[in-house]
């Protein structure tokens, strides 16, 4: 959507939305407010946010990197586990930047870094030495998919390390636009990975599921 006015009908939903909005509100109800109103605000965004989750080491930000033609543009090992948010959209010039929250004062700010150290701040055990907390990052890359309005959001593993990380990928969801949700052709599904999927599909309408690493299970 672009800044012209906006549809009869599309003001039709709006007045509707409205109104429901001040109902919950009236009875109470913040979480559906919340909800309604995270809706809402994405019927005027011209983004689309696809989230890209899965269990630790399932090849999250191997497939956000080849999406964007860009091998290795998120970091990637065995041991390498992404502890915050990570969103890819459309920058020219690129850029990668992190936001901080100081762990004294509690305030917030981005920070631009270079593209090569970005492992040091958004993975488990990472450090970039400061008095700190790195809460998530942003690296923006010319690329025509992205330049079409997409932002891909690679994610932490939801069923490991800590709870936080999957709390954080689950409140990624009310504001994005479809969920891809990667499994290992490899290995068998783990009953966590079942149970983010049954709590994300409350969340979100739209979900996609990608079987990574199929090649390792082809026989010669």
């Amino acid at each position: 959507m672009t800044g012209s006015t906006p549809s009869p009908l599309s003001q039709e939903v709006l007045r509707h939305a409205n109104r429901v909005h001040a109902y919950f509100a009236s009875a109470g109800d913040a979480s559906s407010t919340e909800r309604l109103a995270a809706e809402a605000g994405r019927w005027d965004a011209t983004m689309t946010e696809v989230v890209v989750a899965g269990d630790i080491n399932r090849g999250k930000s191997s497939l956000v990197s080849d999406l964007v033609d860009r091998p290795g543009l998120l970091p990637v090992d065995v041991d390498v586990t992404t502890a915050v948010h990570v969103a890819v959209g459309f920058g020219r010039p690129p850029s990668t930047r992190v936001t901080r929250v100081d762990l004294e004062t509690g305030e917030s700010r981005s920070d631009e870094i270079d593209a090569g150290d970005l492992a040091r701040h958004v993975v488990v055990g990472g450090s970039d030495g400061s008095a700190s907390a790195v809460t998530g990052a942003e690296v923006l890359i010319d690329h025509p998919l992205l330049e079409r309005g997409l932002t891909l959001i690679d994610t932490p593993g939801v069923g490991g390390m800590t709870r936080g990380h999957r709390d954080i990928t689950m409140a990624s969801l009310l504001r994005a636009d479809a969920l891809v949700f990667v499994v290992s052709a490899v290995e068998p599904v783990t009953r966590s990975e079942l149970e983010f999927l049954d709590e994300a599909s409350e969340r979100i309408a739209n979900v996609i599921l990608v079987a990574s690493r199929a090649d390792l299970g082809t026989a010669e």
